[in-house]
């Protein structure tokens, strides 16, 4: 998965570098930021009937950084990494059909590459996006429930646009709509019971929109404030015969 996340970053950076020879080295401009991201996730699994399985309720604290330059020429580049670690409360059903309700340690990372051109009120971007999930289901032993230990590695591809409204404002904002998809994923279990198991999960998609409100209170500070919904999907993938989990479906 790494050696096919470096080969998209580096055809991003090649294409950037094209068109970047025509314009003066010096004339860009070039930020640091750090990322502080609540997060209110509703992760569900379904049945082959589309009816709820099983549940997981929350929030993340997500905390990072990252850098952005823009060339005069309108080209943009972006790299941010945020991860989070926590825990969530689960309720679901056990492969036997018992109710049981338990926690939920979750550990994410995420690396975001962006490439893009500002055409000023507005600006179009593509990029990659590596995406990293440790996900341990925490078992009952009081009541003969065992855990789920499971790690999701999806490397996406990532298209998205900006509008830009009061630009050069001590407040102005900016609109945004992304869109993602799975370009490779691996999905590994391990119950405990049986031997571990790395099966590829179903096509995922993503869809992302944001209104970012910048403040510019002086010179060389910017603060802004996010506010995001984003959904996703994760196809039906059938497990490898002979697994023994907690629950079947899709998420």
């Amino acid at each position: 998965m790494s050696k096919r996340f470096l080969i998209y970053l580096l055809a991003l950076f090649a294409i950037a570098s094209l068109n970047a020879n025509a314009a003066n080295e010096k004339s860009y401009t070039s930020h640091i930021g750090v990322v502080g991201e609540y997060h209110d996730l509703h992760f569900v699994e379904l049945t082959d009937n589309d009816e709820p399985l099983n549940e997981e309720k929350g929030t993340l604290w997500f905390t990072g950084g990252g850098f952005h330059w823009q060339f005069s020429t309108g080209l943009f580049g972006e790299a941010f990494f945020k991860q989070a670690d926590d825990t969530l409360v689960y309720r679901g059903l056990t492969h036997l059909g018992q109710f049981v309700t338990s926690e939920t340690e979750y550990y994410i990372s995420d690396l975001t590459v962006l490439m893009g051109r500002d055409f000023g009120a507005t600006s179009a971007f593509i990029g990659v996006n590596q995406h990293y999930r440790e996900r341990n289901i925490l078992g009952r032993p009081e009541v003969g429930i065992r855990g789920l230990y499971e790690e999701l590695d999806v490397l996406n591809g990532i298209f998205g646009m900006r509008a830009a409204l009061f630009r050069h404002k001590p407040f102005h904002l900016r609109l945004e709509a992304r869109f993602a998809t799975s370009l490779d994923s691996s999905l590994y279990y391990n119950d405990g019971d049986f031997d571990p198991v790395e099966i590829s999960p179903g096509r995922q998609v993503s869809y992302r929109i944001s209104a970012e409100l910048f403040y510019n209170p002086f010179s060389r500070l910017v603060l802004s404030l996010i506010p995001a919904y984003e959904y996703t999907t994760i196809e039906q993938k059938q497990a490898i015969c002979g697994i023994s989990r907690w629950h079947t479906g899709r998420d």
